[in-house]
This record gives C-alpha cells, sequence and structure tokens, in this order.
C-alpha cells in the first residue's frame, strides 16, 4: 500500500473514533477543557514524533492530499433523437407560395392573392327569393307576409260556421 493512501487511511479512522468523544465531551464546560488540554498535549508530543523520523511540511487532510481523487463524472449524451447544431444543418429550402408558386412568403401572405382578391367587385347584397328586392330575405318580406295574411282572412270569411261548405254533397243513409 503507497504510503500516501496509508496516511489518508489511518486520517479517516482517527477521525471517525474522535467524533462520538467530541459529541459527547461538548455537552459540558469540564469535559470539553480536560479535551482541549489533553488535545494540545497529545498534539506537541505526536508533532515531535513526526519531525524527529521526517520533515511534515503539512499534516494530510483531504484538502492538499495528492494521490486518487474523486472527480466530477463525465457527462454522457442522454437517449433520443441527436440534435444537429446549426452550422452542421443542411439548409433547408426556401419557402414558396402555393398560390403564385412565389419564394419567401406563403398563400396567406401573398400580396397577388390579395390584390386579385380586392379587385374583384364585391358581390351585390342578398336579395329576397319571393319578391327578389334586395335588403331582405324571404323569411323577412312584407309582400309575403302580406299575401298570407289575406289568405288566411279569406279562409276565415268562408268558414265561419260549423256546417260543410255546400259543394260536398253528403252521402245518404240507407235504411
Amino acid at each position: 500500500m503507497p504510503r500516501e493512501a496509508l496516511e489518508v487511511s489511518r486520517y479517516s479512522a482517527l477521525t471517525t473514533e474522535c467524533n462520538p468523544l467530541c459529541f459527547y465531551v461538548s455537552k459540558t464546560d469540564a469535559g470539553y477543557n480536560l479535551l482541549q488540554k489533553e488535545i494540545s498535549r497529545l498534539s506537541s508530543i505526536v508533532e515531535g514524533f513526526a519531525k524527529q523520523k521526517e520533515k511534515v511540511q503539512a499534516p494530510a487532510t483531504p484538502s492538499n492530499m495528492k494521490g486518487n481523487v474523486v472527480r466530477d463524472p463525465i457527462p454522457v449524451r442522454t437517449k433520443g433523437r441527436e440534435k444537429n447544431d446549426k452550422k452542421t444543418e443542411a439548409p433547408r429550402r426556401p419557402i414558396t407560395c402555393g398560390y403564385c408558386q412565389g419564394i419567401g412568403h406563403n398563400s396567406q401572405t401573398c400580396n397577388v392573392r390579395k390584390d386579385k382578391e380586392t379587385s374583384v367587385a364585391t358581390p351585390a347584397k342578398r336579395s329576397c327569393g319571393y319578391c327578389k328586392l334586395s335588403g331582405h330575405n324571404t323569411q323577412r318580406c312584407d309582400v309575403k307576409k302580406e299575401k298570407e295574411n289575406v289568405e288566411k282572412t279569406n279562409e276565415n270569411v268562408v268558414g265561419t260556421s260549423n256546417d260543410p261548405p255546400p259543394s260536398i254533397a253528403t252521402p245518404a243513409k240507407r235504411t
């Protein structure tokens, strides 16, 4: 096992064991003061060991360690249809009009079609199918309504009694 990896694993093990100790000691003032004194005493002893054996430039903490470093993952292309860049994409064919076959517009915005439609005379107003006059339709025709009213009054004058009209003969009864 390389020396740096061994140092990192020792550092992790000591950190893991010191965490519960720090948790419980931080609950009281006496415990906190005692641990502070012991840590400073142990730190001076351990630093002396390290200086005697080799020169130590910095403690082995995760921020300044070299070696196996975990990096951000490489982004992976997503599934689905591949998106083309505008630069590599083939140019589209130009927009053509379905009315005049011109380039650069469609039939909805075609000036030729619009000019032709406005130049054609506007159709005449609707006219009545009964009296042939303009301005109304057959349902609202006054001439037709007057004629229907006259016919209804004629029917009412002729049929005022409950007797059938004289033109209709009643069949004779058989005995």
